[in-house]
């Protein structure tokens, strides 16, 4: 798609209770950045709610497979 500007980041983490505030970190400073190099004001609820995601997924991720 023509003017398209995809971002891709990636991070793995040990199975670990620790990984879940790393990736929330690691998830509110990417998204914060991106929404920063908007013209528009950053918007706040949509980090907020990726944060949530994020602290959920890694906490399943953690308690149920044990993996990275």
């Amino acid at each position: 798609m023509k003017g398209r500007n995809d971002r891709v980041v990636s991070a793995a983490y040990r199975p670990e209770p620790a990984a879940v505030a790393a990736a929330r970190k690691f998830v509110r400073e990417t998204l914060q950045g991106w929404l920063d190099t908007r013209p528009a004001p950053p918007d706040t609820e949509l980090v907020d709610d990726a944060v949530l995601l994020t602290s959920e997924l890694v906490t399943n991720a953690v308690v149920h497979a044990g993996t990275q």
